[in-house]
């Protein structure tokens, strides 16, 4: 999992999929442990992309500044979403999500979870859709120019890329071993 630190999906009809789902994650990211799973840092600065990411116990920094972009995220607590590109539609689950800034030119943000630290709105024809407790009724600040948020029951579900079901997916372990 460290080598998920960073990842850049910077080019042109790129597709990335990152999981990082195992159960045994959350295990090490439980309050009572004192060892916790790096955060993973996405930039997703190309055009025309696509990225799943699927990790439910890490925390995810995601910034996108590209065109053209379509993003679904899984992430753990005190994840955060930076939109600042031109034609993104990003969605994001996680039970709090810390910040979510859209500052880019018809960004399309869907928030499945709890609760939401503040959301800030200071681009053009931004959407912000929330599933939660919330709703649009916690720390919404829009600046912007034909900026909206409402409350939604729309989820967000983390699909799989087809050309996995062709793919050897070879498991690593810290001793080494190699398994399939």
């Amino acid at each position: 999992i460290s080598q998920l630190r960073n990842i850049r999906v910077d080019g042109v009809g790129d597709y990335v999929e990152v999981i990082a789902s195992d159960e045994q994650f959350g295990a090490v990211n439980s309050s009572s442990s004192s060892a916790l799973l790096p955060t993973i840092n996405i930039r997703s600065s190309g055009v025309d992309t696509k990225s799943y990411v699927n990790a439910p116990y890490s925390k995810v920094q995601y910034r996108g500044d590209g065109v053209d972009i379509t993003d679904i995220i899984q992430a753990g607590n005190e994840s955060s979403v930076l939109l600042s590109g031109v034609n993104q539609r990003v969605s994001i689950k996680a039970d709090y999500l810390s910040s979510a800034t859209l500052k880019g030119v018809d960004v399309n943000l869907l928030i499945e979870g709890n609760d939401y630290g503040q959301i800030k709105m200071s681009g053009v024809d931004c959407e912000v859709k929330v599933n939660g407790e919330t709703g649009c009724n916690g720390n919404v600040d829009n600046s912007g120019v034909n900026n909206n948020c409402r409350a939604t029951q729309d989820t967000v579900t983390v699909p799989t890329l087809a050309c996995l079901s062709q793919s050897k997916v070879i498991k690593g372990s810290s001793s080494g071993d190699l398994s399939t």
